[in-house]
């Protein structure tokens, strides 16, 4: 699930591109959503608000729900299987 402001260029156009791909084929869902308040009015660019719709709109989808930023990783530190 990625979450990008109609308000304003949130990812440059290359990205978007690479994301409606994905969108395409079914591994991404692009939810995009305008802020009904002014970005100066709100901490980080609604992050917060971003993650708690995520977080309620598929908790009863999944058993297992993480929030990443693109810059982070999950690594597993060790084997479960």
């Amino acid at each position: 699930m990625f979450y990008l402001e109609i308000s304003d260029k949130s990812v440059s156009s290359s990205v978007l591109r690479v994301l409606e791909y994905y969108q395409s084929i079914r591994v991404v869902h692009i939810h995009t959503w305008e802020l009904p308040f002014e970005r100066s009015q709100i901490w980080y660019h609604g992050q917060s608000l971003a993650i708690n719709d995520c977080l309620y709109r598929y908790m009863t989808d999944f058993h297992h729900l993480t929030f990443v930023d693109l810059d982070e990783f999950i690594v597993p530190n060790r084997d479960v299987c």
